[in-house]
């Protein structure tokens, strides 16, 4: 199954804001302009990727999700069709092997060769179907 992962953004930028609370420490004890401009740009590159990553993240679950729908959706399609197929594989055999009274009546009154398909060796020879 497709998981949810809801910490990328935390994860993501959690980093570069204890960067900028510890450039800021930093400042207030050794103040040296140069280094607190450094950190404050990685810091803002971090946040960047961060949130890149996490719509990205977000664009590849929303894919997933789809994808997998829709192959569930084909995978109900095909077995659905073949219940069908054989649903109607049995109702033919059945109705063939155990025919109403009416389609009897009819092979009888025409002799068809029908009548000499089952011989005294089967095991449902002279049964009738009730039901």
């Amino acid at each position: 199954p497709i998981q949810k992962n809801n910490t990328v953004i935390r994860r993501s930028i959690i980093p570069p804001l204890v960067m900028i609370a510890l450039t800021v420490v930093i400042f207030l004890v050794r103040p040296i302009g140069i280094y607190i401009l450094m950190m404050i740009g990685m810091s803002t590159v971090t946040i960047v990727f961060g949130i890149t990553t996490y719509f990205s993240e977000k664009k590849k679950y929303n894919k997933d999700v789809e994808k997998r729908e829709k192959d569930y959706k084909a995978y109900l399609d095909n077995k659905s069709k073949e219940i069908n197929k054989a649903i109607k594989a049995q109702r033919f055999s059945l109705n063939y092997h155990y025919p109403t009274v009416a389609e009897i009546k009819d092979i009888v009154e025409t002799k068809a060769p029908r009548i000499y398909e089952k011989t005294s060796h089967h095991h449902d020879f002279l049964h009738y179907k009730l039901g």
